[in-house]
């Protein structure tokens, strides 16, 4: 993801992902693989679920994953595309 950055720059876009991990683990993470991008912490998969991209047949270390996907959201916030993989 980080490589397509200045492609979504360049059409000005901005790029934000979400996780189920802590803040810590995403900073780690973030610092060690020299992420630019927002990493938003969802530890409860609270917002994974109101998005209704819970991946709940996830089991193990995989529980509370989201599925693999995206949203377009416009400048008034406004969904408009979505892709997830089904499974």
């Amino acid at each position: 993801m980080q490589s397509a950055i200045p492609r979504f720059e360049k059409q000005g876009l901005k790029f934000t992902a979400i996780s189920y991990d802590s803040e810590e683990i995403l900073k780690f993470f973030s610092d060690r693989h020299k992420i630019d991008y927002s990493l938003l912490a969802d530890p409860d998969s609270r917002v994974i679920q109101a998005y209704g991209v819970l991946n709940a047949e996830a089991t193990g270390m995989q529980k509370g994953f989201a599925r693999p996907g995206y949203f377009f959201i416009d400048t008034n916030g406004i969904i408009r595309e979505k892709f997830f993989e089904a499974k």
